[in-house]
């Protein structure tokens, strides 16, 4: 699916140039690649679930099963992947031919406009620009299938080139006898290795080989890869959701100057007849705007609802479920590491104001929430499981991160707070931060 992604991008036509029924054509071209690349992603994260799994099974036949889930999420996370449906080795690699001076300007920049100015009157900044940008418009939608894309908000990608920058710089700048960091991989088959048990039961079984340690290799690294594959359908089903959010752009541009909305975007609005029909310029189908000033109430009136609960039966209560009691918050650990710090909730990645160091405390996040995960010291997620979205780019930043836990963004709504996430224990400590200011 990343290659018909790929393609589709390629073979894009010039959208003004097209009549209508070719627009029209092309928009279910590309809503019937993006349903297929959609099924893809479902069962390849079903097979990433049952990889992980049975990396799982083999490790508790050596550690305790906490111990055993954890160093399971800690040895199939892999930086450097596709983050949040960031092409983020293609990044990577162009910034890695910029100079020094270009990357620290970059990686140091407070206003993205200003330094974007600044970097395009020169050469070499002008050359790498275009070629960032032209990552930008390949990432698609920001969040959802033909939702807004990257490319409509420079201030939220702007921060994940920031970060990209810093690090190609700091690679460029440490020294070359520096020893590369171990896997987390390397680190759990080195950790059982010394354990004087596995080497008795290996001089117990005659073992010449040690064939324990090569099965969890193999096991890790294919379930590694499906994760990653995973993460590339997804970017791949984002790609797919822009190249759609350009059409429609293109239909709504058309159908304002024919008179028959008020803005492009409210084309998003319209049913499919709808849709068709004021194209082809019958509009007995068309809603009157009162009924699309309705429709767009009710959407933003969704929105603000919040997710729906894990568990109703009937019509959805009323009230939500009760904040979290207690000091210390028990959900699922996602991703390992320790962090104190003030808490941030965030409730749309684009209103955000944080700053590094917070703690994001979100009800759930998708690959909009990229440049936020970049600035902050560690995630908390009220819904969500250890191998969701959030979970693994949490672990391929190495960000602590814990995440299930009813309520909590609720709780954790006042000013002030401040935690503690623990991402090993899946625990949130909750500090009272009035007590030790006296």
């Amino acid at each position: 699916m990343t290659v018909a992604a790929v393609e589709a991008w390629e073979r894009m036509p010039d959208l003004v140039g097209l009549d209508v029924e070719a627009l029209v054509s092309l928009r279910r071209r590309l809503i019937d690649l993006a349903g297929r690349a959609m099924a893809a992603e479902v069962a390849i994260a079903a097979t990433a679930v049952s990889d992980v799994a049975r990396l799982e099974s083999l490790l508790r036949r050596h550690l305790d099963p906490d111990d055993a889930r954890n160093w399971a999420l800690r040895a199939t996370a892999r930086p450097g992947g596709t983050i949040a449906g960031w092409p983020s080795a293609e990044l990577d690699r162009v910034l890695s031919g910029a100079p020094v001076a270009v990357l620290r300007a970059i990686a140091l920049a407070s206003d993205p406009e200003e330094e974007t100015m600044s970097l395009g009157a020169s050469v070499n900044g002008a050359e790498l620009l275009a070629a960032v940008f032209a990552l930008v418009e390949r990432a698609g939608s920001s969040a959802v299938l033909a939702g807004p894309t990257w490319d409509e908000t420079p201030e939220a990608w702007w921060p994940v080139v920031q970060r990209a920058a810093g690090t190609v710089l700091r690679d460029r700048e440490a020294s070359n006898d520096a020893a590369p960091r171990e896997s987390g991989l390397d680190e759990l088959l080195d950790g059982l290795v010394a354990n004087p048990e596995w080497t008795q039961a290996r001089i117990r079984n005659l073992q010449v080989f040690d064939l324990r340690r090569f099965l969890i290799r193999r096991q890790a690294e294919e379930a590694a890869d499906r994760l990653e594959r995973r993460e590339r359908t997804k970017a791949a089903v984002l790609t797919i959701g822009g190249l759609i959010r350009r059409v429609h752009l293109e239909l709504g541009r058309r159908l304002v100057t024919a008179g028959v909305l008020e803005e492009a975007d409210d084309v998003e609005l319209l049913g499919e007849q709808e849709l068709v029909h004021a194209m082809r310029g019958d509009g007995q189908l068309v809603p009157a705007p009162a009924e699309l000033a309705r429709r767009r109430r009710w959407l933003d009136a969704a929105a603000d609802a919040g997710p729906l609960p894990q568990r109703f039966h009937g019509a959805l209560p009323e009230k939500a479920p009760p904040a979290p009691t207690g000091a210390v918050l028990h959900g699922w650990g996602a991703s390992p590491g320790r962090h104190r710090g003030p808490v941030r909730v965030v409730r749309h990645p684009t209103e955000a104001d944080v700053d590094r160091g917070d703690v994001l405390v979100a009800l759930s996040t998708d690959a909009s929430w990229a440049p936020l995960f970049m600035q902050v010291g560690a995630v908390v997620v009220e819904e969500g499981g250890p191998l969701s979205h959030a979970a693994i780019v949490a672990r391929e930043l190495g960000l602590p991160a814990v995440v299930n836990i009813p309520g909590i963004v609720s709780r954790l709504a006042g000013p002030g707070q401040e935690v503690t996430v623990d991402g090993e224990a899946g625990t949130v400590e909750v500090h009272d931060t009035a007590r030790s200011a006296r």
